[in-house]
């Protein structure tokens, strides 16, 4: 992996054209309410979509682990919910070569109840609970070029919905998390690591991430997280900036929920679980509502549950400063 010029051709237009043509998306950006609220330091919101009532009647929402078949798996061979890309891309021979690599090993998904703008859903055509260092290679190439803005990433133990099949939510909206206050902790081959004294728990950046020997890094790094015996949300900005965040848990007992990447970050998704009625109108209010009663301490509460604190994710920045990166093992 290189720092190489970005191709004129807009793979984010190419698919969002693709997700504007399609009618069973359920989303409407304008009508998706945001209320911001301080966590201590750490300037989080709430967001309203309206259109999470057409996911509670349309969409199983339970864990897919118990499921006998997992859905995504079954979305790729069924292939109506595939967002297409283009057979080759313009540009010199690494360009071209990943963008090959690419199309072979990943399939992009519509989300069709999506939580932010111009949503998409990427993983791997093989069934596989984490990502290899190749697919990381493959995945922050994608984020430079396509120039979306966020990449998700979804994995047994961070809260995800589908927890068994590993995947990325890219989206073309910024988190709360990019805005935080950095603190240099130390550097290693042009890449700065920072500690973020104003969240609330264990979170590390990682600037920039932009050679094979720093993909080989943060691979190494989550394997050894792993390890230990902790999962992680990993988020990656489209300057190939990651953001890293250690998890202990993934229900909240203060909220009765599961916290998902995107409460990590720093949003808090209003949702109409647990209620049974059909009505598109009710349940608009019910998910309303809470959004509106969700308080700043409670959440943060849900996060302190759910997310390493920062003494508990220490040995994140001691592991790191004992790696010796090689550059030769990025294809394993």
């Amino acid at each position: 992996m290189t720092t190489q010029q970005r191709p004129s051709f807009s793979i984010k237009n190419y698919i969002v054209k693709q997700l504007d043509e399609r009618s069973d998306i359920y989303w409407n950006y304008k009508d998706v309410k945001d209320h911001y609220f301080v966590l201590n330091k750490f300037k989080g919101k709430k967001r309203f979509v309206p259109t999470f009532a057409y996911r509670q009647v349309l969409y199983d929402t339970g864990d897919s682990k118990n499921a006998p078949v997992c859905r995504l798996c079954k979305n790729i061979k069924i292939g109506t919910n595939s967002v297409k890309l283009p057979l080759q891309l313009a540009g010199d021979r690494p360009t071209r070569q990943w963008f090959t690599d690419f199309r072979k090993l990943f399939d992009i998904e519509v989300n069709n109840f999506p939580y932010f703008n111009k949503q998409i859903l990427v993983c791997p055509k093989r069934h596989e609970l984490f990502f290899s260092k190749k697919d990381l290679h493959l995945l922050f190439r994608f984020m430079r070029y396509s120039r979306f803005k966020s990449a998700l990433m979804q994995i047994v133990g961070s809260g995800a919905t589908i927890s068994d099949h590993a995947h990325i939510s890219i989206c073309d909206e910024d988190l709360p998390i990019f805005y935080l206050k950095r603190q240099k902790c130390f550097e290693f081959d042009g890449m700065s690591i920072f500690q973020t004294p104003d969240y609330p728990g264990s979170l590390y950046v990682f600037d920039p991430i932009n050679t094979n020997e720093k993909v080989s890094f943060i691979h190494r790094l989550i394997g050894k997280i792993k390890n230990k015996g902790f999962s992680y949300n990993l988020y990656i900005e489209n300057t190939n900036t990651v953001y890293l965040i250690l998890r202990k848990a993934e229900f909240s007992k203060c909220i009765h929920r599961k916290i998902g990447s995107v409460e990590v970050a720093g949003i808090f998704l209003g949702n109409a679980l647990g209620t049974s009625t059909k009505d598109i109108v009710k349940l608009e209010r019910i998910i309303e509502g809470r959004c509106n009663r969700m308080t700043a301490k409670n959440f943060l509460e849900s996060l302190h549950e759910t997310v390493c604190s920062k003494a508990e994710g220490e040995f994140v920045e001691k592991i790191a400063n004992e790696f010796v990166v090689n550059d030769s093992d990025i294809n394993e």
